[in-house]
């Protein structure tokens, strides 16, 4: 295997790891401000709510997503396997 292969396999390794977990981070940022911004208007200062809070949004944003996280994860394996004829040479 060359080196420009093993680049090229750790770029889209890379790059389809961070389309997949985008909807995740973005949600949890947002859940996040929005949970601490309304802590510090109320001056509730309970730890749990932004867990529970996070935690169901997280679970709704994977049962959404889920069908297009497959897919691509499924079209990141099909690709690895195109190229490993290629790693051999």
């Amino acid at each position: 295997m060359n080196p420009e292969t093993t680049l090229e396999i750790l770029h889209y390794f890379i790059k389809t790891a961070l389309i997949l977990s985008a909807p995740f981070l973005g949600t949890a940022i947002v859940v996040g401000i929005g949970v601490s911004m309304l802590q510090s208007v109320t001056s509730i200062q309970e730890q749990t709510i932004p867990f529970v809070a996070k935690l169901f949004s997280l679970g709704l944003v994977f049962m959404v997503a889920a069908p297009w996280l497959i897919q691509g994860m499924v079209e990141f394996t099909s690709n690895l396997f195109a190229l490993f004829p290629n790693m051999t040479q």
